[in-house]
Parts: C-alpha cells; sequence; structure tokens
C-alpha cells in the first residue's frame, strides 16, 4: 500500500470512562469490491479480481477499468500511480518477475524485479539484483540510483529522495536526484533497511549476519544519528519494528520483562511508551500526528489491534486482519471491503465525567392507597394517618416516636475506579461504600441481622453482542463453488464464517460452518464446495463465531449484596450496618477496563433481614429503607 499525498431519580455514573484505557473505535465499511483490494486514493480503488485481473474502480461512478494481462504471466497487486498502475508478474522463471506500468491505457515493461518495488506520491523505486532504479511516474523519466544497493527494504520520500542502503560495507545512504550522500559510517555494524518520512531515515542497526544476532533500531535526522535501545537478541525489522511519519517515530524498545514495547518518539525529541507493559507489541502503522496502531507478537495473549496516542485515550480496533493506512484519516483494507476507523469511542452522547453517584437513604413508608386524611397547601392531596413504615422488623431512634435520640444517618455511595493503560491487568472497577447507622429492631434492641441493598441499573455500553443473520432467498447447488441468495443485503466480508440453512446443501457439503466469498450485495459462495445438488428455495444464515460488539442500551438489571450489622455498647444507639466492595467482587468482569459505559441508577432500595435476620432468605424480607431527603 503507497503512501499519499497527503499521507496513506436518573442520574449518571460513568464507569471507568474517558481516560487512557482501550475502549472501541467504530469501524465503518466505506467501499467494497469484488476481489482484493490493492491500493486506493480518494477516486480511485486498485483490486485484483477472483480471475486475476488487475482492475481499476472509479470511486465516484463505479466504473470499473480492467488492465491488460500480460501473456502467459500472472499480475500481482501493486500501486495507483498519477497516470495509471504500477505492477509485478509472476511466472514459473524468476526472470518473469517485471514491473510494468499501465500509463494512460498502455502496458509499459519497466524491466527485471529482483524483489522490491515501491510507490510514494509519483515516485517509484525498484529494485534488479544490487541495481536500484527510481521513476518520476508523472513525467515517466527513469534513473539510476546505485548499482551496489541492497535489494529489498529501501525508501523513497514524496520528494523523490531515495534512502537506501549498499555493499559491500552495509551503511545507509541518500539519493536526492542528482547527487549521493553516506548517511552512516560505523565499522562494526551493518546499518539496512531505512524507512523515511522525508524528515528521518529510520533503520535496523546490528550485528553482522549471522550468528549471535543483536540489534537495535537507529534514525538518521538534523542532529545526525540516534540509537533508540540498547541491543536485543534480534535484527529490528521495518514496519512491525519502526516506521517514521511526519517527524513523528514509532519504535520497539524492550521492556523490563524483556518484552518489546511500542513507544513513539515526537518532532522534538519526546518519548513516550504506547503500548502496555507486559505486552510484547509489534507497530501496525503510524500516522503523521504520532498515532499508532499496534498489536502484539505471536508470543503474547491476541489482542487484535489498538490504536494508542501520546497523552490520549487507547482504543480497540477489533481482531479483524487487514491492512492500516492513514489517508486525511485511519482506514483498513481488509481483502475486498475498505473500512473507515472513526476514532470517536463512543458512538452516543456521554458526560466528560459524571462520578461519585451518593444516594443518601431515608426509612421507607407505605404507600398511601386509602386516604383518611389530606395534605394542607400548597400541596392539597389526600394523605393517610398515621405514617407506616415498609419494614415490618426495623426502626430508628427518633424521640417524639420511641423516646431515643436521632442519631441515624444512610448513604450508598459508587465511585468510579480507573484501570491503569500501563499495565495488561484490568484494575478498572466501581467501589461500593454502604453505610447505615442506628439501627434498631421493632422493640428497640439492636439489629444484629443483616442488610441487603439492591440498586437498580440501566446501561448504556459498547459492551453488546450481536451476529448478522437473515432469510435465504435460494441455494444454487448446481455450480462450483456453492452460491447463496439472500432476500435482503447481507452485509457480510470476504473470509467471514457462515452457518446456512438449505436442504440444498445436504448432499453436497453437511453442515457449516463455511468461509465465504462475497460476490454481490445479497449473494455470497461458499468456498471450497462443490455443486452436487439443485437450485433449492428457502433457509436461513447466519455468521459464525464471536460476534461483533455493538452500542446500546440494556434493559434495567439489579445487583445486590449483604451488610452485616454490629451492635453498639451504648443502650440508646442502634447497631452500624457497614461494607465496602466492588461491582467486580460482586460480578466478576461487570466493569472491563477500556469499555465506557453509562450507568443510569433507577433506584437504590435496602430490604432488612426478614424475621430470621439473613438477606439471604428473601421471602420474608421486606422495605426498610430507600433514597431520599430529609429537610430537618
Amino acid at each position: 500500500m503507497g503512501r499519499r499525498t497527503p499521507p496513506l431519580i436518573v442520574s449518571l455514573l460513568a464507569a471507568a470512562l474517558a481516560l487512557p484505557s482501550p475502549a472501541s473505535a467504530l469501524r465503518i465499511p466505506v467501499e467494497h469490491v469484488d476481489g482484493h483490494i490493492c491500493d486506493f486514493d480518494q477516486s480511485r480503488i486498485l483490486f485484483r479480481d477472483p480471475a486475476g485481473t488487475l482492475k481499476i474502480e472509479d470511486r465516484g461512478t463505479a466504473v470499473v477499468t480492467s488492465i491488460p494481462p500480460v501473456p502467459n504471466l500472472t499480475s500481482n497487486c501493486g500501486y495507483l500511480s498519477p497516470h495509471g498502475v504500477v505492477f509485478a508478474t509472476a511466472g514459473p522463471n524468476v526472470s518473469d518477475t517485471h514491473v510494468y506500468e499501465f500509463r494512460d491505457g498502455s502496458l509499459i515493461d519497466l524491466g527485471f524485479l529482483n524483489s522490491q518495488f515501491k510507490v510514494v506520491g509519483k515516485w517509484l523505486i525498484w529494485s534488479a539484483n544490487s541495481t536500484l532504479r527510481r521513476r518520476d511516474l508523472e513525467s515517466g523519466t527513469t534513473v539510476t540510483v546505485s548499482t551496489n544497493a541492497g535489494n529489498i527494504d529501501n525508501d523513497v520520500d514524496e520528494n523523490g529522495t531515495v534512502y537506501y542502503w549498499a555493499y559491500p560495507n552495509y551503511q545507509i545512504f541518500r539519493f536526492d536526484g542528482s547527487s549521493t550522500t553516506q548517511l552512516t559510517n560505523d565499522s562494526s555494524h551493518w546499518n539496512t533497511q531505512p524507512l523515511t518520512d522525508g524528515v528521518n531515515a529510520v533503520y535496523s542497526k546490528h550485528t553482522p549476519c549471522c550468528f549471535n544476532d543483536q540489534g537495535s533500531v537507529a534514525f538518521y535526522g538534523s542532529g545526525g544519528e540516534t540509537v533508540l535501545d540498547s541491543f536485543r537478541n534480534a535484527w529490528p525489522h521495518p514496519g512491525s519494528d519502526y516506521q517514521p511519519s511526519g517527524g513523528w517515530i514509532a519504535f520497539t524498545r524492550l521492556g523490563a520483562a524483556n518484552e518489546l514495547q511500542v513507544w513513539v518518539r515526537s518532532p522534538s525529541g519526546t518519548e513516550t511508551r504506547i503500548s502496555p507493559t507486559g505486552l510484547n507489541a509489534s507497530i501496525a502503522a503510524i500516522n503523521p500526528d504520532g498515532e499508532v496502531i499496534y498489536t502484539n507478537r505471536p508470543t503474547s495473549a491476541p489482542i487484535g489491534y489498538r490504536l494508542g496516542r501520546p497523552g490520549g485515550v487507547t482504543l480497540d480496533l477489533g481482531t479483524s486482519e487487514g491492512t492500516f493506512v492513514w489517508q486525511d484519516g485511519w482506514y483498513q483494507v481488509a481483502a475486498g471491503t475498505l473500512y473507515r476507523i472513526d476514532p470517536n469511542p463512543d458512538p452516543y452522547p456521554r458526560p466528560k465525567g459524571a462520578t461519585p453517584f451518593r444516594a443518601s437513604l431515608v426509612p421507607s413508608y407505605q404507600l398511601c392507597t386509602t386516604p383518611n386524611s389530606s395534605h394542607g397547601a400548597p400541596l392539597a392531596f389526600g394523605s393517610c394517618k398515621p405514617p407506616s413504615l415498609s419494614s415490618q422488623y426495623l426502626t430508628l431512634g427518633t424521640p417524639d416516636s420511641n423516646g431515643l435520640p436521632p442519631r441515624s444517618e444512610g448513604s450508598l455511595m459508587l465511585r468510579a475506579k480507573v484501570g491503569n493503560p500501563d499495565t495488561y491487568a484490568d484494575e478498572a472497577d466501581v467501589r461500593i461504600d454502604f453505610s447505615y447507622t442506628d439501627v434498631f429492631k421493632k422493640d428497640l434492641t439492636d439489629y444484629t441481622g443483616e442488610l441487603q441493598p439492591v440498586v437498580v441499573l440501566r446501561r448504556t455500553d459498547r459492551a453488546n453482542y450481536f451476529l448478522p443473520s437473515g432469510a435465504v432467498d435460494h441455494v444454487d447447488a448446481n455450480r462450483t463453488p456453492i452460491e447463496v441468495t439472500t432476500t435482503t443485503d447481507h452485509g457480510l466480508q470476504d473470509g467471514d464464517n457462515v452457518d446456512v440453512a438449505n436442504a440444498a446443501l445436504d448432499p453436497c457439503t453437511g453442515s457449516g460452518p463455511y468461509t465465504i466469498t462475497v460476490t454481490g450485495n445479497r449473494t455470497f459462495t461458499l468456498d471450497d464446495t462443490e455443486g452436487c445438488g439443485s437450485d433449492m428455495p428457502g433457509g436461513s444464515w447466519s455468521r459464525h463465531g464471536r460476534p461483533d460488539p455493538v452500542p446500546a442500551t440494556g434493559s434495567n438489571f439489579a445487583f445486590s449484596f449483604s451488610a452485616p450489622c454490629v451492635a453498639t455498647t451504648a443502650t440508646n444507639v442502634g447497631s452500624d450496618c457497614i461494607i465496602s466492595t466492588t461491582a467486580d467482587a460482586l460480578h466478576p468482569g461487570l466493569v472491563a477496563e477500556g469499555d465506557r459505559s453509562i450507568w443510569q441508577v433507577a433506584s437504590v432500595r435496602v430490604f432488612d433481614g426478614g424475621s430470621d435476620g439473613s438477606a439471604a432468605t428473601t421471602a420474608d424480607n421486606t422495605l426498610f429503607a430507600t433514597e431520599g431527603l430529609f429537610i430537618p
């Protein structure tokens, strides 16, 4: 993928929110083609169809232009260019590998390709053994950069300046179109595989091949050479271990646990760690603002892809494979679908912050259903006398009610606990503090049973899961591969695993799931299947596997816990009922680090323990207190 110009009671509690942690970004499909996307810009998409033909689709008109094949050779993926396309061929012999330019409708053979070619803006570079050439794709002129260059992992910037490594001393050179300058001069190390953004050249500095290999990431800028880390027991690799963009450099550095961490260096020289400690990380992409997309190496637990930014929120980009590209915004290319990455982690309105939540608690009184009195103005409604506590077992000290001093206070506090993005552990949680003092039994002795607070919540978040499914119009089991036609647009993508129920499949393939190739908005084929049945109507389809998370508001749910009540030594002071706990302690996984959520607190109620004082035996428990306000 070539770089471009610009480069390729209701209250709210925010739980573990709005701080650097892996919230979810949105992955929005914007284009789909029948094949594999090779490159794209604002107006065109280059793709290779299932038959191996390279095609250009105009994104505005949807007109598709086929690139003529080279006789008896395979046309591989390539790059869009100002006048068409640059691509390479392959055949049974090494000599069949050539670079071609499809220029204004004509094919031009640019010559033998030994290993690598790359397009950045209007510039093409490619290697033929140790000869490195540069072509201006606007004017169509070609020059030789070097005849002793390394045959892979050289680079060119948007001004046409080429950075390359050369034999026999393995140093970094710069070619500006008219002259060549040697940038490194290190007799004890090889300097190879440079990448450039037009500001810095970043490269691998390592021991000579090929035993006890050690290396580090270095760069050459306005101040000369800088080595970014101590040497590790391997050579750093371009792309996964270092990438520059807009003066920023993403690079890997060894952590305390010998893991490779992803760091970013700003144009001013400030270095910031992007990946969490303990994760063996790998770079996927960087943009000119210093945002880095990274993932895990095979030695770490899978995390999918994450977008990190210095001083900003880390976003979860999901597990879907593909290539990430910056073109005035993040995009992901996954087979035949182009996705736009929306970095807004919250597709619903949310507060900047809303923590802590505190509910003051007051004794609950029975609802007045048969008034025998009337409230005074201005609240002229019916009332019931005398007031009757909802609890059949408990009361509070009150002078004019039972002669005891008023000492009771009750509250429930919910406080968001933010996780630590610098660790791989999930420390996010919601702390719960409950307290009710001066609690008596109806006989005015201390209550030593349990109280049961019950909190009713309505939660809005992105942790809701949906598997697309729908009805099948018909299955054509006469053809190979078997094709499924749906009654409505299916929204699937190449490589999805799908279950299909239709009798035509039974004699051919048995049960799924099937890996699919999308052939239209309402059609897809079942890969690696051979037709042996008939064309039959009806049935259903559903995507197989882990569902995608989506934003949604859940149904009201309640969580509860028990608070033990302990008698006090004073004869005129009731029991203290106090407990501190957390949401994850009550329901493990209820608060996941990085999964922002809004908790609407619909009600807070506190039940007594009934006749046996046990909160767990709920049949005889009665309502003791609720959230409310006391006006003295």
